[in-house]
Formats: structure tokens, sequence, C-alpha cells
């Protein structure tokens, strides 16, 4: 098993995704997402400021990177004004209620 992406580096996480693959095919990304996840495992906003700094095929890796941490710090590690500005909140916060 490869533990590829969860070393500690001293380099901002854009300059190591660089160094991996930008590309969204999973197992290039994998790397990637690991690295987001864990280096910034509680803080959901940074993680995805991250993947998007990092430029490449960011969309595949955010939504991963999203759904972990999501699913790891709930709704409230989610920006507010991220939140307020979504064309369908209302609908979404409805689809959530029924799965809780």
């Amino acid at each position: 098993m490869t533990h590829k992406g969860l070393e500690d580096f001293p380099e901002e996480s854009p300059e190591i995704i660089k160094a991996f693959v930008q590309d969204c095919h999973s197992q290039d990304a994998f790397p990637s997402m690991k690295h987001l996840i864990s280096r910034h495992e509680d803080d959901l906003k940074e993680a995805l400021v991250q993947n998007v700094m990092a430029g490449g095929d960011s969309a595949a890796r955010g939504m991963a990177v999203g759904m972990v941490l999501g699913a790891h710090l709930g709704m409230q590690a989610v920006p507010e004004n991220w939140k307020k500005e979504l064309n369908k909140a209302q609908t979404i916060r409805a689809l959530l209620e029924r799965l809780s």
C-alpha cells in the first residue's frame, strides 16, 4: 500500500499537488486527495481553496475532498457565505433534513 500524499511536506498544497499529477483520473488524483484531506483535516474551506490554487483538473479532486471532509466535519464546516449564495439552498436543506 502506498502512502504517497500522506507524508509531511514543508511545501504548500498547490506545490505538492503539482508534483503529483493534476488530472482527474482516480489513480493519479488519489495522492493529491489524500494530501489535502490529511493536511487540512479540520478545515474544509482551506482544503478546497488549496485544491483550486493547485490548478489542473481540480473539480474531481474537490468533489472527493469535499465529500470526505464534509462527512467528517459536518455542515458547520461549510462557510455561511458559500451556503447563502447557493441557488438551490432551500432545496438542498430540505433534502438534508429528510436524511436526518
